[in-house]
């Protein structure tokens, strides 16, 4: 029976202490920042995760196919995951605008990843809605529905509202994701994309062990 005993208690002991690593792997300052106030989510029944990327931004590219297929392995109960394009500069904006178009005629799955392949690996250059509308109708959008959506009230307060999502989680770099409105991730800090997913995971799981 003391030996039964003594095992448990060094299988615990072993079990807390490799929980004890994993969580010690990760450290805020060092591989993701604690925003100084935390910004209201839009679901308070599960984690709320925001990609900000920019389509002309090479790094964002090679992120976009693995926090995709991240996202798509996670429990919707438990985790909303939520793309924002970034604008830093006018020149910016008509991309963001195409996403928001997208999202608008309910195709973000059709064109996300194909208009980051148009941009970097077509090397095409997408400058105003002139140019976007080719691209929108090879996946069977008629210029007039593009047109009349690009230029749609609903599309221009989203790109507003996503300048504004921008200014509160201060976003200064892409690709950086945020989690529970109370963190942010990005490459600079943690030096690797597969390690910046590890990390966003790891934050997912403390805020729903914190929320039980």
């Amino acid at each position: 029976m003391k030996r039964l005993i003594l095992g448990l208690a060094i299988g615990v002991s072993m079990l807390f202490g490799a929980t004890a690593v994993a969580e010690a792997r990760f450290e805020a300052g060092r591989d993701y920042e604690v925003l100084p106030t935390p910004v209201e989510t839009a679901n308070d029944d599960s984690v709320e995760v925001r990609e900000f990327f920019a389509y002309s931004c090479p790094h964002c590219f090679t992120f976009a196919g693995p926090m995709h297929d991240w996202a798509e392995n996670q429990a919707p109960e438990e985790v909303e995951f939520i793309r924002t394009p970034v604008v830093f500069s006018d020149s910016w904006r008509p991309l963001a605008q195409a996403y928001h178009t997208a999202e608008a005629l309910d195709m973000v799955e059709q064109t996300h990843i194909a208009l980051f392949s148009a941009v970097h690996n077509e090397r095409r250059r997408f400058r105003n809605a002139n140019d976007l509308a080719p691209f929108f109708e090879d996946h069977g959008v008629d210029r007039e529905t593009f047109f009349n959506t690009f230029n749609s009230f609903v599309v221009d307060m989203n790109v507003r509202r996503s300048e504004q999502v921008i200014r509160d989680f201060r976003i200064t770099s892409t690709p950086s994701v945020a989690v529970a409105g109370k963190y942010i991730v990005n490459p600079s800090m943690v030096g690797s994309h597969e390690r910046m997913l590890e990390v966003i995971d790891y934050l997912v799981r403390k805020e729903i062990a914190e929320g039980a």
